[in-house]
């Protein structure tokens, strides 16, 4: 199974290059994510020129069962609660779901790539702006930018090996 999440990106993790978005770049721009905080009305952090890509290839999924008493992985110190009482009666084999990538060489399992261009604050109904602060472009500067890729630009690959159960469900 791939899965494969995107915004503001193609296929191969570059910003979409037609209008409006002219590859992520300029004011006015629709690459962007707007953040408004409990307790701060109006006022958004906006991270601009904003795009990402993020690809699992060969995601396998499966079912299976938790380890049992005589394997080494085993740790009952994490089914407790802060007080010390067990959470779990007997964790051994219970039915779990089992997610695991399989063996290749190489960086292919994940490819994942990030950018975010310019990081400004926007606030509701100021200067040129009538209406909410995430649809405004005041703020044409940037406090911070942010790239995550290798170093040829393109997504940056990782290698995982092993599997991963979920239970308790």
């Amino acid at each position: 199974m791939q899965i494969e999440l995107r915004a503001n990106a193609d296929a191969n993790g570059a910003p979409i290059s037609t209008a409006p978005f002219n590859n992520c770049v300029g004011n006015n721009n629709p690459c962007r994510l707007g953040l408004e905080f409990a307790g701060r009305p109006g006022q958004w952090v906006m991270l601009k020129d904003y795009y990402f890509l993020l690809r699992y290839v060969d995601l396998l999924l499966d079912s299976g069962s938790t380890p049992n008493a005589s394997t080494p992985y085993r740790n009952l110190s994490r089914f407790r609660d802060s007080a010390g009482n067990q959470l779990l009666a007997d964790p051994n084999n219970r039915p779990a779901l089992v997610l695991s990538f399989p063996a290749k060489t190489g960086y292919q399992d994940i490819r994942a790539s990030l950018t975010i261009g310019r990081v400004a604050a926007e606030f509701d109904a100021t200067g040129s702006c009538t209406g909410a602060g995430y649809l405004c472009d005041n703020a044409t500067g940037s406090v911070l930018g942010l790239k995550i890729s290798n170093m040829a630009g393109q997504a940056a690959g990782i290698n995982v090996d092993g599997k991963m159960l979920i239970f308790g469900f």
